[in-house]
């Protein structure tokens, strides 16, 4: 290959082959450096001559100056001009035809054989290569894997390696590379796949690196490992949005699920035998360690992924439309407590590593896989501590980006909670009719939050401000997990609240009051569980969620209905 020199250097071809292992041999070769690049890369010409003739005179070519000046000359003056980094390979041009040399098989096979003689650390062994089978000579140190820096290891890694001096890496008077064979070229091949996907192809997640690749083309809007990491849609997390961004983020959900099934339902006939392949490597120093690996057909993958997106859609907290897909990372650090400001990333996740493979292989593998249940425990005590704090109102009436990052871990949660009762329970879950809603602990999950909502009227209407121990504060806990214990106290407490507010707003202290009664009419105690199991706190989470973003969405038509009203009067 040709690399085109700065103005004012004296043009020189130098050879390039694979980034990866030999070519340091190559480099580090004694008449490498007695003859120079330039001497040495066309000695290596001529000699690729004897299997493609046409080579022979490409190095006479290159040998005479006044060629490489008008080739030099040439690559500075192009349009857009060539630069020092820019790489130019040999073809040969037949009429219509194009021929790339590099790309000539003759020509690897050859460079297979000619690069080991400027290898030392081949074995003289003969061995059976445990990725293609061949009869070869092992390879001893393999060639190095660069990205995993950002997900625990060193600068470069290595995915296959043993230490020469360690017996216990010399059993049966193997060393190195002797223990696991495998040739030059497919070590190679094997690294430099590798550092490929983690360059081009990967996605982080939790301090580790999922590279994947398709068996055909995928155009990148296809790509739907891609849109399960990062959800499909220009979305946005600020609940005070503009009608028409709702509308769009709308528009691109739609879009990305009638995608997804015409795939599955096999109208796309050119997906329909494409596979996939996914691992997850992550870096230990200097060691690369594969932690999952998971193949599977495209057309499967696309289904699994419309289940993922279905089953996490809640609606917004505010009513107003859906909660933008979480990410997958979002979905797994929502479990942990907030990063604190000096704390490092890889110290913060540690505690939920654990969990990463798991939810990935949900996303993957579709409804048949269940949701471990110890996310699901932490996502609970998450959302617990959050009402302590009042994050949920917090999370609705402040701006900024802290909170809308709040807004997406709490809508990941609920999500999450969502997505297990559908797939751990088998039970099919709407959140647009929620009349035929049939479980009593969601229901006591509404009841709450409406008699939290009293609360606050009764006391707002008195011309205070806000609660500073809210029923919330005091009871979510026993509520969600305990609720006989308190609902008595809690219904009692609520006629005080109800006898406030109608000393200042009648109308409002009816439509609570009717509210609080259609609610109790769909509980039936005989099936409360004096303690809550963990489906059943879950039933009470996502039932205190969804009566909060009614409530909000009713509050905002009515603060719209007063708008207009008013302007019709000025008018």
């Amino acid at each position: 290959m040709l690399k085109k020199q700065r103005r004012g250097r004296r043009p020189e071809i130098k050879l390039f082959f694979e980034k990866e292992g030999p070519v340091n041999a190559v480099f580090n070769n004694g008449e490498f450096k007695r003859i120079g690049k330039h001497q040495f890369c066309l000695r290596l010409l001529q000699q690729a001559a004897e299997v493609e003739p046409i080579l022979g005179t490409i190095a006479e070519a290159m040998g005479d100056q006044s060629v490489l000046e008008k080739i030099h000359n040439g690559l500075l003056n192009a349009t857009p001009a060539a630069n020092s980094t820019n790489n130019a390979t040999f073809a040969i041009l037949d009429k219509d035809d194009v021929q790339i040399l590099f790309k000539k098989h003759s020509l690897h096979d050859w460079w297979k054989t000619k690069q080991t003689e400027f290898l030392d650390n081949i074995s003289s062994k003969n061995a059976r290569c445990f990725l293609s089978g061949e009869k070869i000579h092992p390879l001893l140190i393999h060639p190095k894997i660069k990205g995993l820096g950002r997900v625990g290891g060193n600068a470069t890694t290595s995915l296959i390696s043993f230490k020469k001096e360690r017996p216990s890496f010399q059993s049966y008077g193997f060393i190195q590379g002797e223990n696991a064979a495998i040739s030059v070229g497919a070590s190679v091949k094997y690294a430099s796949a590798v550092n490929h996907l983690l360059n081009r192809q990967h996605q982080q997640l939790v301090g580790a690196e999922i590279i994947y690749w398709y068996s055909d083309d995928v155009q990148p809007d296809e790509d739907i490992i891609q849109a399960a990491f990062s959800g499909f849609g220009d979305f946005v997390e600020d609940d005070d949005v503009e009608e028409n961004i709702v509308q769009r983020e709308a528009q691109a959900h739609i879009d990305a699920k009638e995608f997804l099934k015409s795939v599955v339902t096999g109208e796309r006939h050119d997906l329909r035998d494409v596979q996939y392949c996914s691992l997850t490597i992550q870096g230990n120093q200097g060691r690369a360690v594969i932690q999952n690996w998971m193949e599977g057909r495209f057309i499967d993958l696309a289904e699994s992924i419309e289940q993922w997106f279905s089953d996490l859609e809640i609606p917004r907290l505010s009513g107003n439309g859906l909660a933008k897909p979480p990410k997958i990372e979002t979905l797994i650090t929502c479990l942990l407590k907030e990063k604190k400001p000096k704390q490092k990333y890889p110290d913060w996740i540690k505690p939920i590593t654990g969990f990463r493979d798991a939810i990935w292989r949900t996303v993957v593998g579709g409804r048949v896989v269940p949701f471990p249940e110890n996310t699901i425990r932490l996502a609970l005590l998450r959302l617990r501590e959050s009402t302590l704090t009042d994050e949920w109102a917090n999370a609705l009436d402040s701006n900024g980006e802290q909170m809308g990052w709040r807004r997406a871990r709490l809508y990941a949660r609920i999500g999450l909670i969502k997505a297990y009762l559908i797939r751990n329970t088998k039970q099919e879950i709407t959140m647009k009719n929620r009349e035929e809603m049939k479980n009593s602990v969601y229901w006591l999950g509404s009841l709450f939050a409406t008699l939290a909502d009293l609360q606050r009227a009764a006391h707002q209407s008195d011309g205070g401000e806000n609660v500073k121990s809210t029923i919330v504060d005091r009871f979510y806990t026993t509520a969600s997990t305990c609720p006989k214990l308190v609902h008595g106290r809690l219904i009692a407490q609520s006629q005080h609240h109800l006898r406030k507010l109608e000393n200042k707003n009648q109308n409002a202290a009816f439509a609570i009051n009717r509210e609080i009664a259609l609610i109790n009419q769909r509980i039936d105690f005989d099936e409360v569980p004096d303690m809550l199991p963990l489906p059943e706190q879950s039933w009470f989470a996502l039932g205190y969620y969804q009566q909060i973003a009614e409530m909000n969405a009713r509050k905002a038509a009515a603060a719209a209905a007063k708008r207009d009203k008013s302007k019709k009067g000025d008018n």
